[in-house]
């Protein structure tokens, strides 16, 4: 068992870096192990089940094991997990790729130049009608070949709860959707 404490000197990072098979039931370290572990067994622990989406939208069966609990079966789990990630077994490759995909939907892709792209969006928001956002662009341009963002991929960080969502949150997404819609015409132009 771990508990992050400073005082450790051990990040969470660093310790799965050491581990064999990875059990969490922490959403938030699912993108951590897609981008930095990716070839890791996980078992992730989704009391009740992952609820059935599609475009691999969430962290489920397709890329690791998922148990209802830490429970007498978890063991079994783990090792399921760890044969899963096995080099040579049938089913490691479609793992992988399905964590590569979970991974460019959330985090998009990595290179050191994201705060640039992120910025220039911002602007061409803000300020669409910028003499110099062409320019801004032909610099960023050569700094990073990779592109924005693609939009579905943004949508797909917003509606996997709107079943559950009052009638005054969905109109609140419906703006918000409305604005984005905006921010990626107008990159669209500088494009």
């Amino acid at each position: 068992m771990y508990i992050h404490d400073n005082k450790m000197g051990l990040s969470v990072k660093d310790l799965m870096a050491k581990a064999t098979v990875i059990v969490t039931s922490s959403a938030g370290l699912l993108s951590m192990i897609s981008a930095a572990f990716i070839d890791k067994a996980v078992v992730r622990i989704v009391p009740g089940g992952v609820p059935t989406l599609d475009n691999n939208r969430l962290w489920d069966s397709s890329m690791g094991m998922i148990h209802d609990g830490f429970d007498g079966g978890l063991p079994y789990a783990v090792q399921r997990a760890f044969a899963q990630m096995k080099e040579g077994n049938h089913r490691r490759k479609s793992v992988l790729a399905s964590r590569k995909v979970y991974q460019e939907r959330y985090l998009w892709m990595i290179d050191g130049f994201e705060e640039y792209r992120n910025a220039l969006a911002v602007l061409s928001l803000v300020v669409p009608d910028l003499h110099d956002l062409k320019e801004l662009r032909n610099a960023v341009k050569k700094l990073t070949s990779i592109p924005f963002r693609p939009l579905h991929f943004n949508r797909a960080s917003y509606d996997i709860g709107m079943l559950t969502w009052t009638k005054a949150q969905k109109e609140i997404a419906r703006q918000l959707e409305a604005r984005n819609s905006r921010v990626w015409k107008s990159i669209e132009k500088v494009e």
